[in-house]
């Protein structure tokens, strides 16, 4: 190595100290880069490189506020931010610039969530039903029936469905769920069930008015009432506030029955477990290794499916209801997880 001065010596250590690279110390003080990356390993320094690339968009500051409107729900798609940011920062920031800002932070672009609308009225009738169950235990909502009404398509989306695939790769049939107009028929099912499992599941044909809901809750939620009754010396209906449920004649049938209701919020359907029990029948529909191809295999596999739903997977649901109520109360009523 060719003897250099003590002076550039001490500069040249200076350099690297201050996390200048070989490459910017050699040129600032005139040696050959091997031999300024003979002191670096003398010294025992790290590689110092120069940063590469082109300037970033955004400044730290700059990104922070981005992160702020999302997050104060100022806007709700980067599209709708970029003439705001563009104004603030410079017209070179772009919707990638934006999309990356908020990646770099944590944020992800997640599907929304569907959740009924709330109107203060929902949200104040929510936060007394919470007020008022806040104390019950797992007791009390194991002598209720839940019930529901739901639509099972023979074809078309019951939830979303994905594919692994390459990028670019031509889509086969194995990537793709099959569709036809008007979802190629469905089947509308009437159901309950309550701690101890499920009740009757009923298919309803046509359009269900008030006297066929009644004739469904004789036929088939007192014989379940009655089961509940006889294991917790106490049984109460659920059902929700659509207008065939709380129609004048159908609350006096329950009555001239003797069967309690429950008083339940509207646009509460995070608050009813039912709600899990289908999205779980569908779940299993799909899983089966051989679909249905119309109304009648359709049915005769959710009788299939819903009579294999187990007790135990019945009372875990119900089990959750104190959670779903400590939820609403913590949103002041407001929507929740579930």
């Amino acid at each position: 190595m060719k003897e250099i001065s003590n002076q550039r010596r001490v500069d040249i250590e200076a350099r690297l100290r201050s996390g200048q690279s070989v490459r910017a110390a050699a040129m600032g003080t005139g040696v050959s880069p091997s031999t300024v990356g003979r002191i670096r390993r003398a010294l025992g320094l790290p590689v110092s490189k120069a940063m590469g690339g082109r300037p970033p968009v955004l400044t730290a500051e700059q990104k922070r506020r981005v992160l702020g409107w999302f997050e104060e729900g100022l806007y709700k798609h980067v599209t709708d931010a970029l003439p705001m940011a563009r104004r603030r920062f410079g017209e070179n920031v772009t919707n990638r610039v934006l999309r990356l800002a908020l990646r770099e932070q944590g944020m992800r672009a997640l599907a929304r969530q569907k959740k009924p609308l709330l109107k203060p009225r929902h949200r104040a009738a929510r936060r007394a039903f919470a007020f008022r169950h806040s104390e019950d235990d797992a007791n009390f909502w194991q002598t209720i029936v839940w019930s529901d009404e739901s639509k099972i398509c023979l074809f078309g989306s019951d939830g979303r469905h994905y594919s692994w695939r390459r990028p670019g790769e031509t889509i086969m049939e194995r990537h793709i769920t099959g569709s036809v107009k008007h979802d190629g028929g469905s089947v509308m099912v009437w159901g309950c069930f309550s701690a101890d499992g499920v009740g009757p599941l009923v298919r309803i044909e046509g359009i269900m008015d008030g006297s066929a809901y009644r004739r469904i809750l004789q036929r088939s939620l007192l014989p379940k009432l009655e089961q509940v009754r006889r294991q917790h010396d106490d049984g109460i209906f659920q059902h929700d506030n659509d207008p065939k449920h709380t129609a004048r004649a159908t609350a006096q049938a329950l009555e001239d029955w003797g069967v309690e209701v429950l008083q339940w919020p509207a646009q509460s359907p995070d608050l009813n477990p039912i709600e899990h029990l289908w999205a779980h029948l569908k779940r299993r529909l799909r899983g089966r290794e051989v679909q249905p191809t119309n109304r009648e295999e359709l049915w005769a596999a959710l009788q299939e499916e819903w009579g294999n739903i187990t007790p135990e997977f019945c009372r875990n649901l119900v089990e959750s209801m104190p959670r779903r109520v400590a939820a609403v109360r913590a949103s002041r009523g407001g929507v929740t997880k579930y």
